[in-house]
């Protein structure tokens, strides 16, 4: 009998983000597997069905069950922090549980499995409001407490949660994500002659950014180190792709006051199909984050064979290493010698476009997948215990 396995799966069908393609493509590489499971996954949306934003390979497998509420997800968050309430009144009988997103509900009785992105909440009080880091790190908090296994991306992330939350090392999994997705035939989710973007963006040499607009992109610095290039005479358009996320006055401030506004093109969300064509396009990818836990977007632009400056720090050092521009994202002077350099030096960007393809050739979302699923029989097999039992084993 195949062991069925509850994946919180909300944050798949909400506007392009790395959780969300975490979500999706978590999903269709576990049932692209040779083995004895079932993905029961849930969702709950006040928009009615969401059928038609699921790919066909997950929404169509015969090991898959998509559980769809028509109910706000704040309902759904006050229903299950009701005393007696069991997320199984929604599931239905599940082995395992893997909370995907930032808002881990309880489910009483069932072994918990959940990934932790990154922790930027707790790095710094400029990337998000107080309200939003207080509430989302009780939620971290308690969700890490009681799982028996916790997943993160990388070892930087690793650290962060070693450093930040009393968790025992033992209880966590690196597990990298995918990229392979970029390099995939389009499906019929993508609408590729409805991708808003207009043909003039193409036209000219471009620096391209991607990734929800918030402060801890570091756009402000980066429009300030676009313009000063442009004042040195180098000729490049900057194009900014992604949508409009949370506390974005700085940036908007920034970009009216930007000498070379008439240059810069915010194109915001984009189907599949247009951010592929927009990548591929580039002469490089620029996204000097202040923090992240991976950085998705850097190993996209690898994948395809677009150069890349990036952070000199956190997650996305770890996963460029040698085979991008590093820059020090504080410093707007750093942030422009790297953007210069790409757009001068041909034989750096040809050398950075093949040492990304080797980089990221072995991130595939089958391989996240299989270290995935052994994490699920770690916990399934009872290789691994939760806090909870670990607590009374060692008072007993």
């Amino acid at each position: 009998m195949s062991v069925r396995i509850g994946i919180d799966f909300r944050a798949a069908l909400s506007h392009p983000c790395g959780i969300a393609r975490y979500s999706r493509e978590l999903a269709r590489g576990l049932l692209s597997l040779n083995e004895d499971i079932e993905l029961v996954l849930y969702s709950a949306t006040r928009y009615g069905s969401v059928l038609d934003r699921i790919p066909r390979a997950i929404r169509e497998h015969p090991r898959s069950h998509l559980i769809e509420r028509r109910l706000p997800a704040k309902a759904l968050k006050a229903l299950c922090y009701l005393p007696g309430f069991n997320l199984k009144w929604i599931t239905g009988p599940i082995a395992l549980l893997h909370h995907t997103d930032l808002t881990y509900l309880p489910n009483e009785g069932t072994p918990e499995i959940v990934t932790v992105h990154d922790l930027a909440y707790e790095i710094s009080p400029r990337f998000h409001e107080p309200d939003f880091r207080a509430t989302v790190g009780e939620r971290v908090r308690q969700a890490v407490e009681r799982a028996t296994l916790i997943i993160v991306p990388s070892e930087s992330t690793r650290r962060d949660l070693l450093e930040r939350h009393e968790v025992e090392a033992e209880r966590i999994r690196v597990i990298p994500h995918g990229v392979d997705h970029v390099l995939r035939k389009l499906e019929e989710t993508d609408h590729p002659d409805q991708d808003g973007v207009p043909r003039s963006v193409f036209e000219k040499p471009y620096l391209l950014h991607v990734g929800t607009i918030e402060p801890r992109k570091n756009l402000v610095r980066v429009l300030q180190a676009f313009e000063k290039i442009r004042r040195e005479g180098i000729e490049t358009r900057l194009v900014i792709a992604g949508p409009k996320g949370w506390m974005t006055e700085a940036y908007e401030r920034a970009l009216n006051h930007c000498a070379y506004r008439h240059e810069v093109f915010e194109v915001g969300s984009v189907e599949e199909s247009t951010l592929r064509k927009l990548y591929r396009s580039a002469t490089a990818v620029v996204y000097p984050s202040l923090y992240e836990g991976y950085g998705l977007p850097v190993v996209e632009a690898m994948a395809q064979g677009v150069p890349v400056m990036t952070s000199d720090r956190s997650a996305t050092q770890e996963i460029a290493g040698d085979d991008a521009v590093l820059c020090d994202p504080e410093d707007v002077d750093s942030m422009a010698r790297g953007m210069a350099e790409l757009v001068k030096n041909e034989a750096l960007r040809d050398h950075l476009r093949k040492a990304g393809r080797r980089k990221t050739s072995l991130l595939t979302w089958q391989r996240t997948a299989r270290q995935t699923y052994e994490a699920y029989r770690e916990v399934l097999q009872g290789r691994v215990q939760p806090p909870s039992v670990q607590a009374r084993t060692a008072t007993a």
